[in-house]
């Protein structure tokens, strides 16, 4: 064997441990965003959207161009925003709970949503589903 006294590969048994601990916090981290719901917060003038270590997407209304609500079945509704920042059309979308109107929702948004009706297609994509 050659000995070569310049490398020392004492510290290598703390590699496996050093890799294990970030694979474990990634795997928390991914159980955490399962887990945990998005929030949404309508303040004055601004739209908030949130998840877990995200800081949030902040959409100030006068930046809101268009928006857009999917309906695909009772309890599976898409909200989608589009709005300018920066010099960019972005676009952000959101689930909307069951519990919510849909009618307040467009109320309150700046811009009235278009509705679409996507309840045939997705009942054809996903026969299986139940839809009331």
């Amino acid at each position: 064997m050659l000995a070569i006294p310049q490398l020392n590969f004492a510290f290598l048994w703390k590699l496996p441990v050093v890799f294990g601990a970030i694979l474990l916090m990634a795997l928390l981290d991914l159980g955490a965003q399962c887990l945990s719901k998005p929030t949404v917060k309508l303040l004055a003038d601004r739209l908030i959207y949130s998840h877990v270590q995200s800081a949030g997407n902040k959409v100030k209304f006068e930046y809101i161009r268009e928006s857009r609500l999917t309906i695909f079945s009772h309890n599976r509704v898409l909200l989608t925003i589009w709005y300018d920042q920066k010099r960019r059309r972005r676009r952000v979308r959101m689930g909307v709970a069951e519990k919510v109107a849909l009618d307040e929702l467009a109320e309150l948004l700046p811009v009235t949503p278009t509705i679409r009706d996507a309840r045939a297609t997705y009942q054809r994509l996903f026969p299986t589903s139940n839809p009331k």
